[in-house]
């Protein structure tokens, strides 16, 4: 497990797609496993990726903040966009 990450947390989650499925084979014990794994990869980069927008906003110019929601996420991911490859790079980890 990455650093910061509960080893528990991943059990639970793995079991619990083992108790749903019930898998009969070691393939479909593969594919569950492959499953869970995938699931925890995608809630990493929510995680990741708000992190990134709490970033953003709170290095945004003052002048932004009593704009409305969709007005500073705009912002946000227009500065993010414009920065660097970062952004993408979480969209094509996530598309993977």
């Amino acid at each position: 497990m990455p650093f910061g990450e509960n080893k528990e947390h991943f059990q639970l989650l793995l079991a619990d797609y083992m108790d749903q499925f019930q898998p009969q084979t070691g393939v479909e014990t593969e594919l569950l496993e492959s499953m869970a794994v995938s699931r925890w990869r995608l809630r990493r980069l929510v995680t990741i990726e708000t992190q990134r927008f709490d970033q953003e906003l709170s290095a945004l110019d003052p002048d932004f903040i009593n704009n409305t929601d969709a007005e500073r996420l705009a912002m946000i991911f227009k500065n993010m966009t414009e920065k660097g490859h970062g952004l993408s790079l979480l969209l094509r980890y996530e598309a993977t």
